[in-house]
């Protein structure tokens, strides 16, 4: 079942900005994580395993974001043609 554009549009947000927030948190871990280890370069071998598994993910988070700001585009795109037509 489609979505109506608005409500889509809505959910995109709702779920960007969670997922912001995850990403700000994830951030505050991999701090953390240097901090303790005293090791803030990645290509160092004795950089904490965990910063690495929390940079991953951060990443991770950061393309589906992108890929969402994609989806919420074109939806906020078919709400304007909608509008227009």
């Amino acid at each position: 079942m489609k979505h109506p554009p608005l409500a889509e549009t809505a959910r995109i947000e709702t779920l960007i900005a969670n997922l912001n927030r995850s990403v700000e948190l994830l951030n505050v871990d991999i701090d953390n994580e240097e901090e303790r280890a005293r090791v803030k370069d990645v290509s160092d071998p004795a950089y904490p395993i965990m910063a690495r598994q929390l940079r991953a993910r951060r990443d991770n988070l950061n393309v589906t974001i992108a890929a969402l700001r994609q989806r919420l585009e074109a939806s906020e795109a078919m709400i304007e043609e909608r509008l227009a037509g």
